[in-house]
């Protein structure tokens, strides 16, 4: 009987020792963010927030951590009661997620999307999309600004080698056209030229908007999916 009743009490102060062991364990782990430090629970690694767990300070975060910070999947709170679910990069909200903002005597704000070092920067996480180019087409690159303008720059570029007009034969290196398949656009004005290239503005964009942009014999499909001022460099090596 004395040995049956031994065995649970060593059962136990093993339990109590693992316990606290556990508890000193999670104080000392260590989170990065100061409106997250208070206390703790979850994996640690060399003394920091690592893997799943749950940080209570001033504002509350759970999901996954990495090096002290909130990073992966998770869901922050605010401390006026907003809440964002979605991905964070280091303590950041980057990448795809809701936020619901709490406003007194109004209705909740909800703004879902792409977010990028705590900016959101749309509901796509990219502004634009190339579908198809021609041959003729050998670079372009995009400038994006969210902005109350609705319009589109377009700067023809000459890379051929030794190029300094913008003729080739018959072609002429410039938006001949638009074709549009999706959304619509008011007027289309060159507004600046030099012997290399020539700048043509397209005004009152209607977003989302895709079209078939035509240069000389070359042509590229687009879309522009969110609202503001765009400035796109084609580069043509006729």
């Amino acid at each position: 009987m004395s040995k049956n009743f031994f065995v649970p009490k060593v059962s136990f102060l093993a339990a109590l020792v693992l316990y606290f062991g556990s508890a000193f364990a999670q104080q000392d782990c260590k989170v990065a963010k100061e409106s997250l430090q208070g206390t703790y629970t979850g994996d640690c690694k060399k003394g920091k927030a690592n893997g799943k767990g749950k940080a209570v300070g001033t504002d509350t975060y759970e999901g996954e951590f990495k090096s002290g910070l909130p990073d992966g999947e998770g869901t922050y709170t605010w401390k006026d009661g907003s809440v964002y679910t979605g991905h964070f990069s280091k303590g950041m909200m980057d990448g795809k997620g809701n936020l619901v903002v709490k406003r007194p005597e109004h209705s909740d704000s909800i703004v879902d999307g792409y977010w990028k070092k705590d900016s959101y920067i749309g509901k796509n996480e990219y502004p634009y999309k190339v579908y198809s180019k021609t041959g003729g087409i050998y670079e372009m690159e995009f400038d994006y600004k969210r902005d109350d303008v609705s319009q589109i720059i377009f700067n023809i570029s000459n890379t051929a080698a030794g190029g300094a007009t913008f003729q080739s034969g018959s072609r002429s290196l410039k938006v001949d056209d638009i074709q549009m398949y999706m959304g619509s656009i008011g007027r289309m004005d060159i507004t600046g030229s030099s012997p290399k290239r020539v700048q043509t503005t397209v005004y009152n964009v209607n977003y989302p908007a895709r079209m078939k942009v035509v240069v000389g014999g070359d042509d590229f499909d687009v879309e522009f999916r969110e609202p503001g001022k765009y400035t796109v460099n084609v580069n043509v090596n006729r």
